[in-house]
């Protein structure tokens, strides 16, 4: 297992490097239960009860419309500084559902907000 994280840490920036060359991004989140979740420690967050997390997708798209690389982030939130951190300098098109969030994370990044057509 050590070894499989060792590979996902160093191929995450690769990808996500890969992701944000393209013109166009979609962006959403999924909640998830988790049956058990621990922190660094290895102790218990949220002892004998379920918790949500969230899978955070985000789907690229080459210039001439055609699909581009997929990436999806486990998170424990969707709190405003989780999405910063996930969209970065990310400088294209973001197209998001309308969480509040992202409108938040436009003042602080470089991306242009594309509503969703849903």
């Amino acid at each position: 297992m050590k070894v499989g994280r060792r590979l996902a840490d160093n191929m995450v920036p690769v990808l996500e490097e890969e992701v944000y060359r393209r013109p166009l991004v979609n962006m959403d989140e999924t909640p998830l239960k988790v049956l058990e979740l621990r922190n660094e420690k290895g102790e218990k967050k949220a002892p004998g009860s379920r918790y949500n997390a969230y899978m955070t997708v985000r789907a690229a798209a080459n210039a001439d419309g055609s699909k581009g690389p997929v990436i999806f982030t486990y998170t424990e939130n969707r709190r405003n500084d989780t999405l910063i951190d996930i969209i970065g300098n990310y400088g294209g098109a973001l197209q998001t559902d309308g969480l509040s969030g992202y409108a938040n994370a436009g003042k602080n990044c470089n991306f242009t907000r594309v509503g969703c057509w849903v």
